[in-house]
């Protein structure tokens, strides 16, 4: 049955070269569009989820009141939040924090010409960062790269401009001329794009507590540091934020009183960063995205599926009455309507089979530059992923099913006698239905535009 199924629908496929081709590439652009805007809205929401407990890490966000009234909202804080957290409250595992600092960092080797750049991506860090994030270190120990004064890590892609084919390790780099003389104690694999925390270089924690006297751990008033904390798994974080808060109020209250200010210190989920946060000092603003509008993407490839669909639905319907005539042959010749059906929809099968290899081609040709218009350097590793081809057999299935159920249906209910007669009646329920399709498709496209207006 199956084969007979086959046979028939190459040989038709044959016949109607222009009706099949239009419908291939019609289905297949409609694929492709959506699986390549589904990878980005699915690289969008991948930030910082690459750290094994990313679920339990949250940043510190700094409000500050004055007067009774919100004067700002930072994603900087105060440094003696970590400390503060981490030794009054059971529920925090760990805590980590970072300081920006920018300047000229240069390689000087006895007979050679210095090796110098301006760097933007360095920053003061805690020993706890490889206990709290997964930025991976290929080189050093983790537990004793950024312990003691003046010791500095550095990104795979940094020693090779700086060292070349040297080994860094043990070497000296100079910040600012004479500002300091940072020795070399680890390499660390570069920072994955899809990281809201970006560096470079990252510079022991007690370096900047030395030349600050201390007020790098204990200042209250000091909000430039970037800090973060993990959380034991199953920790309530409402709860714990009220005991946190209540803990300020009474520890910092009367300080708060004398200046008549306030200070908020709120723990905001790390992965919700990217998407949901816009506050004052974050680490790459030109980076962040809107989480709505990465949303109404994520629409937009629903409409373009169901739009591609709808067009595949109206042009086998109109091809329906050209087919009349076979229809009313093999029912006379004994062919029950389930066979018509399953013979229908063997066509949409093939017709999906064939786009989704087609959208799957284009999307692979495409991919780098799409990526390149996304602004990101997303991966192709994503087209390598499980999901994405679970996603492209479920656009299949569900595009033959969705897509050839109703011709199929058109198709099969015919009857013989009126057929072979030359009087195909054309019922008022099914002509309302085509036009509705061709509306509803009319009013799709509208709606796209105005979403995709709305996105950029």
């Amino acid at each position: 049955m199956i084969r007979s199924y086959l046979k028939i629908a190459f040989r038709n496929f044959s016949r109607q070269k222009s009706y099949t081709l239009l419908n291939v590439i019609g289905l297949s652009v409609g694929m492709a569009a959506s699986l390549l805007i589904i990878q980005y809205v699915k690289y969008e929401r991948s930030f910082d989820t690459f750290h094994a407990r990313a679920k339990d890490i949250y940043r510190i966000q700094y409000n500050g009141w004055q007067n009774g009234q919100l004067n700002f909202e930072s994603a900087v804080a105060v440094p003696a939040i970590g400390p503060g957290l981490k030794n009054n409250f059971h529920e925090v595992e760990a805590y980590t924090r970072f300081l920006p600092v920018k300047g000229v960092i240069t390689y000087e080797k006895p007979g050679e010409e210095a090796v110098t750049f301006r760097q933007e991506k360095a920053q003061y860090a805690d020993t706890s960062l490889f206990k709290v994030f997964d930025f991976k270190l290929i080189d050093g120990n983790p537990q004793q790269c950024l312990k003691g004064t003046n010791k500095v890590i550095m990104s795979q892609n940094m020693a090779s401009r700086y060292f070349r084919d040297e080994d860094p390790i043990g070497k000296n780099l100079r910040l600012n001329g004479n500002e300091l003389l940072l020795e070399v104690t680890g390499i660390f694999q570069d920072v994955p794009e899809n990281s809201h925390i970006k560096f470079d270089f990252l510079i022991s924690y007690e370096t900047i507590n030395a030349r600050s006297k201390n007020e790098s751990e204990t200042s209250w008033s000091w909000y430039d540091f970037y800090s973060f904390v993990l959380l034991k798994p199953g920790t309530d974080v409402k709860v714990l934020q009220a005991k946190w808060d209540e803990y300020l109020l009474r520890e910092r209250g009367e300080d708060w009183k004398k200046s008549n200010r306030k200070q908020e210190f709120v723990l905001r989920p790390l992965t919700e960063i990217h998407l949901y946060s816009n506050l004052l000092y974050e680490t790459s603003p030109h980076e962040l995205r809107d989480g709505d509008s990465v949303y109404a993407l994520s629409i937009i490839a629903l409409f373009i599926l169901i739009i591609a669909w709808v067009n595949y639905v109206n042009l086998a319907t109109a091809r329906s009455f050209h087919r009349a005539n076979e229809v009313g042959v093999r029912k006379v010749v004994g062919a029950f309507r389930s066979q018509l059906i399953g013979q229908f929809l063997t066509e949409s099968f093939i017709l999906n089979a064939l786009a989704a290899v087609l959208a799957v081609a284009v999307v692979r040709i495409s991919w780098s530059s799409f990526s390149n218009l996304t602004g990101w350097t997303i991966p192709v590793d994503f087209l390598r992923q499980n999901e994405f081809w679970l996603l492209v057999l479920l656009l299949f299935f569900g595009g033959a099913v969705l897509s050839g159920f109703y011709p199929a249906i058109i198709l099969s209910s015919f009857k013989p006698v009126a057929v072979l007669k030359g009087k195909i009646i054309r019922s008022a329920g099914r002509n309302f239905l085509s036009k509705s399709l061709v509306v509803f498709q009319f009013v799709a496209s509208v709606f796209l535009i105005s979403r995709v207006l709305f996105v950029f």
